[in-house]
């Protein structure tokens, strides 16, 4: 979109995290946890405590991209190792790294905004499901 790119038709590096932070809410939908139901429920939130990105190649006004996420977890912290590819061929077999790397989520009490501990269900079964 002309709105993500600068003036010479480069997507603007703030977008990319923009794009990341999309990829994790519909990730973990996709895996039965609805971002907007866990804060209400669970009373907490995610904060990006942590990014660690390596931009390798620039991704342009019409590209299109994929976006790969994998939750894993690193003591109390959720870690998104994520991947931007600019897709090359119709078939979207062909691609090239845009960038990549690893975004750190800290669990905090959505009233106190203290760190939690330790995951709260249902987030410590997704946890159990990544570490295997």
């Amino acid at each position: 979109m002309p709105a993500e790119t600068d003036y010479g038709g480069v997507v603007w590096h703030g977008e990319y995290f923009r794009w990341l932070e999309e990829t994790r809410v519909r990730a973990l939908d996709s895996l039965g946890l609805n971002y907007a139901k866990l804060v209400e429920q669970l009373q907490c939130e995610f904060y990006v405590v942590h990014i660690d990105w390596k931009y390798r190649r620039p991704a342009k006004l019409g590209d299109v991209v994929c976006i790969q996420v994998a939750f894993k977890r690193a003591g109390i912290r959720l870690l998104a190792d994520s991947r931007i590819y600019r897709i090359t061929s119709r078939t979207g077999e062909e691609k090239e790294l845009c960038g990549e790397g690893t975004i750190s989520l800290a669990i905090v009490d959505k009233t106190s905004r203290n760190i939690l501990r330790n995951f709260p269900e249902p987030l410590e079964s997704l946890a159990k499901q990544i570490d295997k």
